[in-house]
């Protein structure tokens, strides 16, 4: 039995959390009810970070998506926090997508069958789809790219990257397929044996049931925020080997923690750690983050001919689009604008349109209004519009994440577990799933040997 061992055998084993967003708050509740004694140090002055959403009367604007895809662990792990009235399922219109090409707005295909059967699609790409799905049952080259555009070409062909995975990643992610990792990006999709197995199982990405919180979700983050110790306004300044842990050095104060877990970004996370893993360090700093613009837009309902029965549109890149793809949120869930509104979000950036960023408020609305205006048959100008920027919205899923993912088991050897995106996956439930498993890594590596020399 080490030291290190005993002593945490005689009290509960300290965990300093940084970062009190809904990774940080996430993680430290699991661990906390896992018997660890949590302390939470967030920089700023709200609990929870910064604010998910920003409500307007009925309105509610969030710059998380709307729909969450929860399986049954994390519904049972909210409805254990007293929050499944707070839950509602996503409206039955919701899981429909549209997708633009040739200038209009058309069903997604969910196959090829739908595909090939539908009026709507011209007979040249009829065709194309075809030859593509007959070469599904062929089994895929032996040699396969790392990049998630270029595998995808040649696995399931053009038509499905450009009209199906690129843009989904690109409005959800940020991400450039072109240059985004497979494992990374997809992390959901392992077998790639033959080209049905992966056509299969991007499907069903696609069907898994969404629910939304009615207030948001700020709801979640106020909620475990009132239930463990959250210290505001107390960034971390420093972190300090010890034999035996870390000591967390603040402004106001320092702990002293067997454990600590990251819950901030990955350029965060290099300068805390620099002291100590140079060379980890550099390789956190170099990780990406893609920009995203969120455009939430309120119109009357009579002022907009589409039905929108959906939960949203894709704008392929290869349409050369304005915008990434646009929710209709009002068509996803109830409770999101007044019943006789219809509420949009557009999203705008990402690695494949970074160029969005520098237009001013002003001149992206008349490009936006100009795009949709045309697709939705909008007659009039928004009853409200609100613009909210993320400069640093996800963490791209390229060479420099993985790499970057390289270094958590040396981190873990000394003590260091991660909660942030970087580790986990884009996206609040990608997030929430990799907080549940947390506490058992940390029971490992208490257990384990700390290793106090950098590796390399």
């Amino acid at each position: 039995m080490t030291a290190a061992t005993a002593s945490v055998q005689n009290r509960p084993p300290r965990i300093a959390v940084i970062g009190g967003g809904l990774a940080g708050l996430a993680a430290a509740w699991h661990a906390e009810a896992a018997g660890f004694r949590v302390r939470v140090f967030e920089a700023g002055s709200r609990p929870g970070g910064p604010a998910l959403g920003w409500r307007d009367g009925p309105r509610l604007f969030e710059y998380t998506p709307s729909l969450l895809e929860l399986d049954t662990p994390l519904l049972a792990w909210i409805a254990s926090l007293g929050l499944g009235p707070a839950l509602h399922p996503a409206l039955p219109v919701a899981r429909r997508q549209l997708v633009l090409r040739q200038g209009r707005y058309m069903p997604l295909m969910d196959t090829p069958l739908a595909f090939m059967l539908s009026r709507r699609v011209d007979r040249e790409s009829k065709h194309s789809v075809l030859r593509q799905s007959l070469g599904l049952l062929r089994r895929s080259p032996p040699v396969l790219p790392d990049e998630v555009a270029p595998r995808v070409r040649q696995i399931l062909g053009d038509w499905f990257n450009d009209y199906m995975v690129a843009p989904w990643l690109a409005a959800s992610q940020g991400a450039d397929a072109e240059s985004a990792w497979m494992a990374l990006a997809l992390a959901d999709v392992a077998d790639t044996s033959s080209r049905l197995a992966l056509a299969r199982q991007l499907y069903a990405l696609r069907q898994i049931p969404c629910h939304g919180f009615r207030h948001g979700l700020d709801t979640l983050t106020d909620t475990l925020s009132a239930r463990v110790d959250v210290r505001l306004n107390q960034p971390v300044g420093a972190l300090i080997r010890r034999a035996h842990g870390w000591c967390v050095v603040t402004g106001m104060e320092t702990f002293e923690a067997d454990l600590v877990i990251l819950a901030v970004s990955a350029r965060e996370a290099a300068l805390l750690l620099a002291p100590s893993f140079s060379q980890i360090a550099a390789s956190l700093a170099a990780v990406r983050y893609s920009p995203m613009i969120h455009v939430h837009s309120v119109y009357a309902r009579e002022d907009v001919a589409h039905r929108l029965r959906a939960g949203g549109a894709w704008h392929p890149q290869v349409e050369h689009p304005f915008a990434l793809g646009v929710e209709f949120v009002s068509a996803q869930l109830a409770h999101r604008a007044a019943d006789d509104e219809v509420l949009l979000c557009a999203r705008l950036g990402g690695m494949t349109q970074p160029e969005r960023m520098g237009l001013d408020d002003a001149v992206l609305g008349l490009l936006l209004d100009s795009e949709l205006d045309g697709l939705l048959g909008i007659q009039a100008a928004p009853l409200a519009r609100h613009i909210h920027r993320q400069r640093h919205a996800f963490p791209h899923p390229d060479a420099a994440l993985a790499r970057a993912r390289q270094q958590l088991p040396a981190l873990g050897h000394a003590r260091v577990l991660v909660a942030s995106d970087w580790a986990a996956g884009a996206g609040p439930v990608a997030v929430l799933r990799h907080a549940m498993r947390l506490p058992e890594q940390a029971r490992a590596t208490l257990n384990g040997p700390q290793v106090l020399l950098e590796e390399v």
